[in-house]
C-alpha cells in the first residue's frame, strides 16, 4: 500500500538521520551504528557537501564519491525495476 510505504520510509528516514553522524563526530555512535554507517551514503554524502562549501574537511573525497555514486545506481536500479513490474 502506498500510505504504508510513505510512512514507514518516512519513519526510517527520520530514524537515519538522528542517528547520523552529521552534526557530531562518528566516535560518539555505539560500535554497531557506526558499523553501520560505513556502508550507509549520509556520511559521505556530508563529507562531499562539507568539501565543497570548505574545500577540506573530507577524510576520502574518491571514497565519498564510490559510495555515493553506488548508492545512487542501485537507487535508480530499484525505481526502474519497481516501475517496469507495476501493472
Amino acid at each position: 500500500r502506498p500510505q504504508a510505504a510513505q510512512q514507514a520510509g518516512s519513519f526510517l528516514s527520520l530514524l537515519i538521520l538522528l542517528f547520523s553522524p552529521i552534526n557530531f563526530p562518528i566516535e560518539r555512535l555505539p560500535e554497531v551504528l557506526q558499523n553501520i554507517h560505513q556502508v550507509l551514503p549520509i556520511k559521505y554524502m556530508a563529507d562531499l557537501v562539507r568539501w565543497s562549501l570548505t574545500g577540506g574537511y573530507a577524510e576520502s573525497i574518491p571514497l565519498a564519491f564510490s559510495i555515493v555514486t553506488l548508492w545512487c545506481a542501485a537507487s535508480v536500479a530499484a525505481s526502474w525495476r519497481a516501475a517496469v513490474r507495476r501493472p
